[in-house]
C-alpha cells in the first residue's frame, strides 16, 4: 500500500468496490499516466481538436 494510505483495510475495500464495478458495467479503468492507457483511448477527431 502506498504510503498516502491511512488504513490498508479501506484502501483494499475501495479496490474491491473498484474491482466490482467494472466488473459489473464491463468498463476499463484508465490510468492517466500510463502509455498503454492513453494509447487505447479514442481519438479525438481533428474538427474538434
Amino acid at each position: 500500500m502506498p504510503d498516502f494510505n491511512r488504513s490498508r483495510g479501506e484502501a483494499l475495500a475501495s479496490m474491491g468496490r473498484i474491482r466490482r464495478i467494472l466488473r459489473n458495467t464491463q468498463g476499463r479503468l484508465v490510468i492517466q499516466h500510463e502509455p498503454r492507457d492513453i494509447a487505447a483511448m479514442p481519438r479525438i477527431p481533428a474538427y474538434l481538436d
